[in-house]
């Protein structure tokens, strides 16, 4: 009688030790403490998935990793990119058959007009993605993560640059922030690379009072003319929005809200605030790095519903323009 090559044997312990396993882990194992959603891009690899989630499912770090290596061969398959809903019930091999015979990720597109602060941002996503707003906020006041995205400044207000783009559904706070730097990044050095970096924050700043004092794309250039003049003759710039800024509020001003102790109070303080008040569009940070030169030092809306405004080289003819806005707006 002829004994089977001790080879063959090997094979053979080798194969019923792999349908032991898959026995195991798909008749006892549940890994999944409660149901959990993970994100998947074709960069996916083991570790990837086991920092996912370490904190609530995975009980065997090795056996994952050999229960995932098995599923790859035997359906030739790499994970896609997608969204994965793991429900309590899920074991190793249903969570790695899932990696890779699932849809891809949903999207959803978004945009964010020009001008928004940072709150205006925040409740946008909040509307639209669900993200945690409070979360989104305090991250734009985190010096620690501020500097982790390379940006100079004490707030990330005027660098969430509006755009229209597409996010992952159910994407962290973190990540929609990174994206809208990494997007104001790109414009700037792609049409002001030129300008000092020390320079950035105050262009951003006069930018973001041009951009909410018209929306005249074709004004911008004269509104930074106007307060550049007030600047340079030391005057104050007296801009209603950031006042507004510093209320949180885009009601029209009493006398009483011109009064506030606010560093972004320009009735009350000279000099540019202490950092932009929104989100300017290029068209604004242009205007700013080369105003239109010329005398006026004031200027008032026309009130005929055009957008756009009456300028002025003294206060008299200052005066007469605030009338002609007053007899329309009766």
């Amino acid at each position: 009688m002829k004994t089977f090559p001790k080879i063959l044997i090997f094979i053979a312990f080798i194969l019923i030790g792999i349908v032991l396993l898959f026995l195991y882990l798909t008749t006892f194992t549940s890994p999944v403490v409660k149901q959990k959603t993970l994100f998947v891009t074709n960069t996916f690899t083991t570790s990837t998935v086991l920092d996912s989630l370490h904190n609530s499912s995975i009980i065997d770090y090795y056996v994952f990793i050999l229960t995932d290596r098995i599923v790859e061969i035997l359906l030739r398959r790499k994970p896609i990119s997608q969204e994965l809903q793991i429900p309590k019930e899920s074991n190793f091999i249903n969570i790695s058959v899932q990696l890779r015979t699932k849809q891809p990720l949903q999207t959803i597109v978004v945009s964010i007009p020009e001008g928004l602060t940072i709150f205006e941002v925040a409740s946008l996503f909040k509307n639209k993605m669900n993200i945690d707003s409070s979360n989104f906020v305090s991250l734009c006041y985190d010096q620690k993560y501020i500097d982790s995205l390379e940006i100079n400044s004490y707030s990330l207000e005027g660098f969430l640059y509006p755009n229209t783009y597409e996010f992952y559904l159910n994407s962290t706070p973190q990540s929609v922030i990174k994206r809208l730097t990494k997007e104001f990044n790109k414009v700037w050095l792609k049409h002001c690379s030129s300008i000092e970096s020390t320079k950035q924050l105050e262009i951003l700043t006069l930018a973001s009072i041009v951009e909410a004092e018209t929306p005249v794309e074709t004004e911008r250039k004269r509104v930074a003319g106007v307060y550049k003049n007030r600047l340079d003759k030391g005057m104050k710039l007296e801009a209603d929005p950031t006042v507004q800024y510093a209320l949180k509020s885009k009601k029209r001003l009493l006398f009483k809200d011109l009064e506030i102790k606010n560093p972004y109070n320009t009735y009350m303080y000279k000099g540019l605030p202490p950092g932009p008040i929104n989100s300017p569009s290029i068209s604004s940070i242009l205007a700013s790095i080369n105003p239109e030169k010329h005398q006026f030092i004031f200027f008032v809306a026309r009130g005929d519903k055009s957008n756009q405004h009456y300028f002025s080289t003294s206060y008299s003819q200052h005066l007469e323009s605030v009338a002609l806005y007053r007899a329309r707006n009766k």
